[in-house]
């Protein structure tokens, strides 16, 4: 752990910066993570905020409410190696045996100290890539698209939407 670095304190942090937010979420029974839902255009999605005890850092998970079939699992991670090289700030990744898929940012605070901006930008990134990448994701499963098109879809589309 580093010299100083009070998970309490940052998780506490997280919590009036998330009330800061109007963001409602509860705390998980281990008292280091967070639950709430993200409602974007696209959907609502379950989010788990984590701040790691032994380092200051904070992660955010979003699970994708599908399923992949077997059947198109490895198309799915062909697609989602494609989105993870597209620049975002998270991953994309996909459970090989249950085809759940979720996406992850994180922050590092090193030295500094979250601010209720830090913590939005990191919320928001989340959310915003999902919405961006969630329809070519879809077509993936539902409509036969390869991954190679449904990664130029998305990017036609979010063109479009600027």
């Amino acid at each position: 752990m580093p010299q100083g670095y009070d998970p309490d304190e940052l998780f506490q942090r997280v919590k009036d910066a998330l009330e800061e937010m109007d963001q409602d979420f509860a705390v998980e029974s281990d008292g280091r993570c967070l639950r709430m839902m993200v409602n974007e255009r696209n959907g609502y999605f379950p989010c788990l905020l984590v701040v790691w005890p032994d380092d200051p850092h904070i992660a955010v998970y979003t699970q994708l409410q599908c399923r992949v079939p077997e059947e198109k699992r490895l198309e799915m991670a062909d697609f989602l190696n494609r989105a993870n090289m597209s620049g975002w700030d998270g991953t994309f990744g996909m459970d090989a045996d249950s085809g759940s898929v979720r996406y992850r940012t994180s922050l590092n605070l090193a030295d500094g100290v979250l601010t209720t901006h830090m913590l939005a930008a990191l919320l928001y990134g989340n959310a915003n890539a999902i919405n961006s990448f969630l329809p070519a994701l879809m077509s993936v499963i539902w409509n036969d698209v390869s991954p190679e098109d449904a990664i130029g879809f998305r990017q036609d589309a979010d063109e479009e939407a600027a």
